[in-house]
């Protein structure tokens, strides 16, 4: 554990949160890293925003490899609309392309709206970013 009392909290609340809960976190994660990957670039800061787009695509993998495709026909859109997120990322990265950053973005914010209703229902008031 980090000896940083914020990353410690954000850490110990992490480890602490249910599966629905969790997923919101990883959005909100997703989602900063796209925001932060259209500034750098706005800003010419290439190295940083392929790190911010590098750490989006982690995030969306982590996603991708916990679906449960048996589970049915939500599982498996939401397993085609991952790879097509990541593709865009790959694309935003290799072009330097704040457009498709901006699309993966927006695509995630709708996403995470989804899954913060449904935990939200389930009694997990979900924080915002």
């Amino acid at each position: 554990m980090s000896t940083n009392p914020y990353t410690r909290y954000q850490e110990a609340a992490t480890l602490s949160a249910d599966p629905g809960h969790l997923v919101v976190m990883l959005y909100d994660g997703a989602i900063r890293a796209c925001r932060s990957a259209q500034n750098l670039m706005a800003e010419r800061k290439l190295l940083q925003a392929h790190a911010a787009l590098m750490r989006a695509q982690r995030i969306l993998q982590e996603l991708h490899q916990t679906l449960d495709l048996d589970r049915g026909d939500i599982a498996v859109r939401l397993d085609q609309l991952y790879q097509y997120m990541l593709g865009r990322l790959v694309e935003a990265n290799v072009r330097k392309d704040g457009a498709a950053a901006a699309e993966v973005q927006a695509l995630l914010e709708e996403l995470r709206g989804a899954w913060a209703q449904a935990a939200h229902s389930q009694g997990i008031v979900a924080e915002g970013r």
